[in-house]
């Protein structure tokens, strides 16, 4: 083995390279009451299962709470030494369709049993002791090193960890031998088991067509695989491997290297050091694990765990945990990062003596304490609060309504914020129907989360709402049925508490109105009023035709000298539309083909008499 590796990987150890994202890990209680809980998986759904070293498999329910005893094999396991007992479960990758599962277990002659179970006929929520079909018998020549965790890869093949037999020091080599199946990783396919094949080797195995090898070998050199597991997004193998007296160590395979036949060096190798070297090859023969701690620090055992990938802790995201059965000190593997020789100490979770790790179907990851039979969840407890929302409500601000949420963590953990197919932070009640609608978070890790609000009361906004003048000019009225209004002149509020009012003076318009079932949400529209002109000959002062087309003709005005007309066309809700100054020597005209059917106001200001001219007409 690499020796400049060996220094790199205790400096790591010595001085972890900290980032700024650097998650820091804490526990809480969730679940207890258990015996000797050795293992926690999930089977697709809300369901967890706890499995007890005695032979029973405990399901909880974690929506409704519910928990029941779903397998009970008592009587096919034995326990009458420190590392024997139930020890695995892992559920069909078609388990939704086909209803089996595999376990792990020793039986009363203390040889392993991977066997596989199916459910009961009259009720699927439990399983049935009597479908167990027994896949492959394993004789263990001592009591400890048993391994006992098992999995599916993303390659839907199931892999056994298993330990190198027992005692110390390995003293049959087993682990190096390719005629015994102990100290290695075997991969099966057991898609098809029957009682008269139980298995098939898959055709990729590495050592399929070598004799000297046995085909069920996919990788050497395991002392006691205490926990391995596969990353959910990536299928990369990581693995715990418990140490003999100093080192203990992490081993990892991408997935894109499987066919690489590893060898993690046991028992030629400790961690990065020799151990027993006789019959062994050369060093670069073996693959390094790709870090090891020291067990002098208070350490025993390594407890391999998983690679989080769920969504409440985003800064915990992508990290491989795994932690010392003695000491409770627990390290991070930043798997995403571009070093994977870097783990930095996540937290100390002592005195517990946490036996495994586990994950449900979320990718939340929960910690099991042998000891006190208490199921823990692992949680991220720095400042920064996970993907999850504060809540979530139908508010309105002073101009706009709107179905929005309130977000409890930085805005940049979201690289999509979608409500139902429209991609924004906030819908306008104008807009929606009444109805349930769903809010999509789709964070920068790939985790989404959905959330539904339902719009029950009919919106106070109504994309039609708008101050209307009647026809003679002197007064305004909302088009619309409320419960409230409010009428500002400029700014100053009036008496008027209906839904007209009567022009008075040239200015700014403003009403705001709201319902009495929704006092927070207040609309609000302005209209620019100019009244109150002074008209100087208005009979004479005409405006043909009306309705006119594209042309305006002004008539009325009779001046010998060449004055200038500052001619403005206003909507009805004051907005300028148009704005030209014509001569009076010249035709008075206006081309008004651009503007759409409706009613306008025409304002003339005379530049020699600075008097100004109000005429409203159609178009």
């Amino acid at each position: 083995m690499n020796q400049k590796h060996i220094i790199t990987s205790l400096l790591f150890l010595l001085f972890p390279l900290f980032s700024w994202a650097q998650p820091n890990i804490s526990i809480e209680p969730i679940y207890n009451n258990f015996n000797q809980p050795l293992a926690l998986t999930h089977a697709g759904d809300e369901r967890i299962f706890i499995v007890q070293k005695e032979g029973k498999i405990i399901c909880i329910n974690t929506k409704t709470e519910e928990r029941y005893t779903f397998l009970d094999i008592e009587n096919l396991v034995s326990t009458n030494a420190n590392e024997r007992g139930l020890l695995g479960l892992a559920f069909d990758p078609d388990f939704k369709n086909n209803g089996y599962f595999f376990i792990n277990y020793t039986n009363n002659q203390g040889n392993t049993v991977i066997a596989r179970l199916g459910l009961q006929v009259d009720n699927p929520l439990l399983a049935s002791p009597a479908s167990l079909l027994q896949i492959i018998t394993i004789d263990q020549p001592y009591s400890n090193h048993n391994g006992g965790c098992i999995a599916f890869g993303k390659d839907n093949y199931l892999y056994i960890g298993n330990g190198d037999g027992g005692s110390a020091g390995d003293p049959q080599n087993a682990s190096q031998n390719p005629q015994s199946m102990l100290g290695k990783m075997l991969r099966l396919d057991v898609s098809e088991a029957t009682q008269a094949i139980p298995y098939q080797i898959p055709t990729d195995n590495p050592f399929i067509n070598d004799p000297a090898v046995m085909d069920e070998i996919w990788a050497f050199g395991l002392r006691n695989p205490w926990r391995f597991s596969f990353d959910r997004n990536t299928g990369d193998l990581w693995i715990g491997d418990v140490g003999q007296n100093i080192w203990e160590e992490v081993d990892y395979v991408p997935f894109d290297a499987f066919d690489t036949a590893p060898n993690f060096g046991w028992r030629c190798y400790e961690g990065f050091e020799p151990y027993n070297t006789n019959n062994c090859s050369t060093s670069n023969a073996y693959d390094e694990p790709v870090v090891v701690y020291n067990n002098d620090d208070d350490g025993c055992s390594i407890t391999g765990g998983h690679v989080y990938r769920g969504c409440s802790y985003p800064a915990l995201y992508g990290y491989y945990i795994y932690m010392d059965y003695c000491s409770g000190r627990i390290w991070g593997i930043d798997v995403d990062g571009s070093d994977l020789g870097n783990d930095v100490l996540l937290g100390n979770l002592s005195n517990f003596n946490f036996a495994s790790f586990g994950e449900d179907s979320a990718g939340e990851i929960y910690a099991l304490g042998i000891a006190n039979g208490t199921i823990y969840k692992v949680v991220e407890s720095s400042a920064l609060v996970g993907y999850s929302l504060d809540k979530i409500d139908v508010s309105c601000d002073a101009e706009l309504g709107s179905l929005s949420f309130n977000s409890t963590e930085d805005d940049t953990y979201w690289s999509e914020i979608q409500w139902n197919n429209d991609a924004s932070e906030s819908l306008l009640l104008s807009d929606l129907d009444l109805g349930v609608y769903t809010l999509t978070l789709s964070g920068s890790n790939g985790c989404m989360l959905s959330f539904s609000e339902e719009i029950n009361a009919p919106s106070i906004l109504d994309e039609s709402l708008e101050l209307s003048m009647n026809t003679d000019g002197d007064s305004l009225t909302v088009n619309s049925d409320f419960d409230n209004y409010q009428w500002l002149i400029e700014g100053e509020i009036q008496t008027e508490t209906g839904s007209e009012i009567r022009i008075s003076a040239s200015g700014i318009y403003q009403v705001n109105v709201w319902n009495d079932d929704r006092p927070e949400c207040v609309l609000s529209q302005d209209m620019n009023i100019i009244s109150s002109v002074t008209f100087i000959d208005g009979d004479q002062i005409n405006i043909l035709p009306n309705p006119v087309q594209d042309k305006l003709i002004i008539q009325g005005f009779d001046f010998d000298s060449d004055y200038k007309l500052d001619c403005s066309i206003y909507d009805l809700e004051g907005r300028k539309l148009l704005d030209k100054t014509i001569k009076t020597n010249t035709p008075l005209e206006l081309n008004v083909s651009q503007l759409k059917q409706g009613s306008y106001i025409l304002e003339i200001k005379d530049s020699y008499t600075g008097k100004s001219y109000i005429k409203k007409f159609l178009k």
